[in-house]
């Protein structure tokens, strides 16, 4: 057991502590990491390609979620009206809070031809196709992202 002794310090004007006994270990931090995706980064991507990743996901603070609400989420680039780069949710799972692995998987057909031009305007895929993966938590009714994977760019 810790025990915190404090000593004024006045030379300074400030409050010293030092911590005497054991040092208390911190848990696993917070982490998403992508095990697999298929296709592999910088392979070619078509309309027929199905993107499906492995995830291993960690939640360090599990009472932060009312419920435990946690959701894993594959997001992917596209362009708004302003030709600017944003990404977009396209799969997701909920998850518990236990360390474990999940698996995403998203089709490109479904917005291959998108376009703001169609009959039903939606925001085409950005080139090159890039997404990344967000872990998320929920209290009081605001999201919160609590860790990403580094975006995954493919070639076309």
């Amino acid at each position: 057991m810790n025990r915190i002794l404090l000593l004024w310090c006045f030379l300074c004007g400030s409050l010293t502590l030092i911590s005497c006994g054991e040092k208390e270990e911190a848990g696993p931090a917070t982490s998403l990491a992508i095990r697999s995706i298929t296709p592999a980064a910088g392979a070619v991507a078509s309309r027929s390609t199905v993107i499906e990743a492995q995830l291993d996901y960690t939640v360090a603070n599990r009472d932060t979620a009312i419920g435990g609400g946690y959701l894993v989420e594959m997001l992917l680039a596209y362009t708004n009206q302003a030709g600017e780069r944003i990404f977009i949710r396209k799969s997701g799972a909920a998850v518990g809070a236990d360390q474990r692995t999940v698996t995403l998987s998203y089709a490109l057909e479904e917005s291959w031809d998108s376009s703001w031009a169609s009959a039903t305007p939606r925001a085409p895929l950005a080139r090159p196709i890039t997404c990344y993966f967000t872990l998320i938590t929920s209290k009081n009714g605001i999201a919160s992202n609590i860790a990403e994977t580094k975006k995954i760019v493919f070639a076309e």
